[in-house]
């Protein structure tokens, strides 16, 4: 079985306003799909990590050399893509276009043999449900910190109504006190049932005013905190978690095994890899061996389309783990017009079971968000 066509979509949903984290306001959602057909007329989705302008000019040279390559096994694919992209493209934009190859490789492996990517790799066929836990309480662009509660109060209310087990809001953008307010806030608001998380995304807080926000949320029983500091400052994550009792979270920026050796030796105790950039389904077995070897939890990041959700399900399955899975808390037709088979009940998602990522998508929708179509 060989690549006969290979095209690359670029996706674009703008928000009703922009949503911030820590250090950026964003007007709305990127999504990149990679379609591999086959010369048997099987297709295979993957999706890249970013935003379509770090890769167009790359893949429209790229796509057609890799036509007619052999998909009989993915180390010969890998190969192939080694050979046309070393040098061409930075580390994070190369490693994120194999993760998307892979994807597409274990799409169609399992469409070929009508099993699901998960059955291939050992797991049970048989429906999972896995409980969620939604990304949301995103800034609003406002005047003052507290302006933001009635934003929040508003979303809290539909957290409980939808069934969700958890919810992740977003700290960092104003001073640790004034971050207090609204972390005291919301957890006063939500059933003690509800988890909390919280995610710096990176903020701009140093290590002392990290570590003091540290102690006072970990008095409200945070499940964790993520990503207090950049991707690769090491030592400041270790420095924190010698500090506090808080699990910390980090990983969805890392791209190969060996930044994930140190995340856990930094003292992160939830890895949260991101299948489209950290080499996609290749990474589970790897990861696995990781968490078991050091008692560590796994989940996965999600930030895509229906696919990528679908493989994510898959990866936590076979991780076999009890911790929240992501599915954020936003209008997201890229996630839920196009793709019927993702939807919350109860405030969980079923693992799909059908061959490959076991979901289909709806292409009289599609067209209502492509931005940008490449074809070998």
């Amino acid at each position: 079985m060989k690549i006969r066509k290979l095209e690359c979509m670029f996706f674009f949903h703008e928000f009703e306003r922009p949503l911030g984290n820590s250090t950026d306001f964003f007007r709305g959602k990127h999504a990149n799909v990679l379609k591999i057909t086959t010369d048997e007329g099987i297709s295979g989705f993957g999706e890249f990590f970013g935003v379509w302008e770090s890769y167009y000019e790359q893949l429209k040279d790229f796509l057609p050399c890799m036509v007619g390559v052999s998909l009989a096994s993915w180390e010969h694919v890998e190969r192939a893509l080694r050979s046309f992209l070393d040098g061409i493209l930075p580390p994070c934009e190369r490693r994120s276009i194999e993760s998307a190859f892979n994807l597409a490789y274990w799409d169609i492996r399992g469409k070929a043999s009508q099993k699901s990517v998960l059955e291939l790799w050992g797991g049970t066929a048989a429906p999972r449900q896995v409980p969620v836990y939604g990304t949301g309480c995103f800034y609003r662009v406002v005047d003052r910190c507290e302006d933001q509660l009635s934003f929040f109060y508003e979303e809290l209310q539909e957290y409980v109504n939808r069934g969700y087990r958890g919810l992740k809001m977003k700290a960092g953008r104003y001073s640790v006190d004034e971050e207090l307010s609204l972390v005291r806030a919301v957890r006063k608001e939500l059933p003690e049932s509800v988890e909390l998380m919280v995610d710096i995304n990176c903020g701009t807080w140093n290590a002392e005013q990290t570590a003091r926000y540290a102690e006072q949320v970990e008095e409200l029983g945070i499940s964790w905190l993520e990503e207090p500091f950049h991707p690769h400052e090491y030592d400041r994550y270790r420095e924190l978690a010698e500090k506090t009792a808080l699990p910390l979270a980090a990983g969805e920026h890392e791209t190969e095994m060996a930044g994930f050796e140190r995340v856990v030796r930094s003292g992160v105790k939830i890895v949260q890899p991101e299948l489209s950039l950290c080499g996609g389904f290749a990474a589970a077995g790897p990861l696995i061996e990781l968490a078991g070897r050091h008692s560590i939890g796994i989940t996965p990041h999600v930030w895509g389309m229906g696919f990528l959700y679908a493989a994510a399900l898959q990866f936590y399955s076979l991780c076999g783990g009890d911790l929240l899975f992501e599915y954020p808390f936003l209008d997201d037709p890229l996630r839920d017009e196009l793709f019927d088979g993702l939807k919350l009940k109860n405030g969980c998602l079923t693992v799909p079971a059908g061959p490959g990522w076991g979901v289909e998508w709806d292409e009289t929708v599609l067209r209502k968000y492509l931005v940008f179509l490449l074809s070998s």
